[in-house]
């Protein structure tokens, strides 16, 4: 079956981070954040963000060290099986190597299973049932192939009754009918995409850049994105026990991947980058935990505690992708925000300093180049783009 979701389009000028959730089945989910997608290769998240020209995504976080895999480490590249075992599914993302060597489809979960909501749907209630099927006979979970013959095949099943007897021309009208129907149903959060964009001028100076400056620039913004997924796994990243969720416990980290990309829907430069976070997170061993009997476990996000924070990393990118760049490049020293207040905050201004960042744009900065670059968008995208056979200075 194929459930699209959308993604919030990034602010291209003003930079930061943006959240959202993934809905569930996202192995077979398509954003449509940067282009629009091609529906022939629209089934899989790993289409969107592995696009054409991009980099391949790298994983990130310090709770993969859970996952004991020696594929899933930091930096590492992330294929579209793992993407799908883990986003899509909540398993393993080792989950298909681990069953050919003879581990039950159990022994590959990641905590409890995602929950399948149908919203009363006979022919959503029979795609789960017959999908459960699949893995209870097969001992594994079906593939894309597989999966796309369940849902043709139920969705022929019940397509004349839900259309007053109607037949459909095709299995490509069935999918959409399978799709538009579950996009109307509530769906389980399989992860949250964190989008980290740095302010437009620093986009159009990495894309018209010479190399060497470009490769600067590209190396500021992965390492203000650590700095913000650090920021996050010790200030936002928690997780729920108890009877209605009653106990906030510490985790060991995320479980993410990071995709880089390179420009907007209008062809424009937008240096940014895509951190897709798993929502399956291990209990920390921590004295609640202890008493808890809950230490190591798998659970999912406390999501109303990380949405909570949902500006903050993007405050400490900005400020990381200035510190990271300032005295390297001339005219980096000061990055626009949304008039500076939102870096005054004196509980941000505390975590900043204990990244060792305050000082930078911690107490000001300036939105002087918004409409600078703004009118000269336009002016520079032909010049990006020309003669250019990849993105300028690597990923």
């Amino acid at each position: 079956m194929n459930h699209r979701f959308k993604i919030r389009v990034p602010d291209e000028h003003q930079g930061g981070a943006r959240r959202q959730r993934i809905p569930l089945p996202a192995a077979l989910c398509v954003a449509t954040n940067d282009a629009e997608p091609d529906p022939e290769v629209a089934d899989r998240l790993s289409e969107y963000y592995a696009a054409k020209g991009t980099p391949p995504g790298r994983w990130r976080g310090s709770g993969l060290a859970g996952l004991h895999s020696d594929t899933a480490q930091p930096g590492h590249e992330i294929t579209a099986d793992q993407m799908a075992a883990l986003y899509g599914e909540g398993l393993h993302p080792d989950a298909d190597a681990m069953i050919d060597n003879g581990v039950a489809l159990k022994g590959c979960k990641l905590g409890r299973a995602y929950g399948i909501y149908t919203g009363g749907s006979a022919m959503l209630a029979d795609l789960a049932k017959q999908e459960k099927s699949f893995r209870d006979t097969h001992g594994r979970r079906p593939d894309e192939a597989e999966r796309s013959d369940i849902a043709t095949r139920v969705g022929f099943d019940h397509y004349a009754a839900a259309h007053h007897g109607a037949s459909p021309t095709s299995a490509r009208e069935v999918l959409a009918w399978v799709n538009s129907t579950q996009d109307n149903v509530r769906q389980a959060v399989a992860g949250f995409d964190l989008t980290f964009s740095p302010v437009k001028s620093v986009s159009v100076l990495w894309a018209l850049a010479d190399k060497d400056t470009a490769g600067i620039i590209a190396a500021a913004h992965h390492a203000a994105v650590a700095d913000a997924l650090s920021w996050v796994e010790n200030n936002a990243l928690f997780t729920r026990v108890g009877v209605n969720g009653i106990q906030q416990l510490k985790t060991n980290g995320l479980v993410a991947s990071e995709f880089t990309h390179f420009d907007t829907r209008a062809g424009d430069p937008d240096l940014h980058s895509h951190v897709l976070v798993s929502n399956k997170v291990q209990v920390a061993d921590t004295p609640e935990a202890r008493k808890a009997g809950k230490i190591g476990e798998w659970k999912t996000i406390d999501g109303s505690h990380f949405f909570e924070h949902w500006t903050d990393e993007g405050k400490l990118y900005l400020c990381a992708i200035r510190d990271a760049s300032s005295g390297r490049i001339v005219g980096t020293g000061r990055v626009h925000s949304d008039g500076g207040g939102q870096f005054r905050d004196g509980e941000f201004l505390a975590a900043l300093e204990g990244h060792r960042m305050v000082g930078s744009m911690g107490r000001s900065a300036s939105c002087g180049d918004n409409a600078a670059m703004e009118s000269f968008s336009p002016c520079c995208r032909k010049t990006w783009w020309a003669g250019r056979s990849g993105p300028p200075g690597g990923s």
